[in-house]
């Protein structure tokens, strides 16, 4: 990440402070169309993570290693052009109808809150395997026992890690 950073960004004017007053300037149609990706990134997140789990759990277990790998990464690809061209055709009809008079700060609250519905939804639906009865469920895996991060949000709120410095 500090490597792409430094290529894309050789003069550090993308940091989260200026990106988020230049964010919080915009006005008009430039404003509801930032406001209109803000409301639906979070759940087209979600949705190509499950996509690219999904695909996973169907070609891991057939054949070999480099076919498993290359058929991931195709459906990654593929569910990554379709949220993106979701995307394309979603944001212009929101911006014109739903996020006219919403900020992008609220847009964002409003899309995160819902793909964490719905993660939490699959979290809840699914097993510890991932089945369940529907395609949300795989995110079930994530109550497995040895990803409990209990003790680590225990230690940090004592103050016995130090994040960042």
């Amino acid at each position: 990440m500090a490597a792409a950073s430094l290529v894309l960004d050789p003069d550090g004017q993308w940091r989260m402070r200026s990106t988020l007053a230049r964010v919080a300037a915009l006005q008009g149609e430039a404003r509801a169309r930032a406001a209109a990706v803000a409301l639906v990134a979070p759940t087209l997140t979600l949705g190509w993570a499950i996509a690219c789990a999904q695909g996973a759990r169907s070609a891991l277990p057939r054949g070999a290693p480099a076919a498993s790998g290359a058929a991931c990464a195709v459906t990654a690809l593929v569910a990554l052009v379709l949220i993106v061209a979701a995307a394309l055709m979603v944001v212009p009809v929101l911006a014109r109808t739903v996020t006219v008079a919403v900020g992008p700060a609220i847009a964002a609250a409003c899309g995160a809150t819902y793909a964490l519905s719905a993660a939490a939804v699959g979290v809840r639906l699914g097993d510890a395997s991932g089945n369940g009865a529907t395609p949300l469920a795989i995110l079930g895996v994530l109550v497995r026992p040895e990803l409990d991060l209990s003790p680590v949000i225990a230690l940090s709120a004592m103050g016995g890690l130090r994040w960042g410095g």
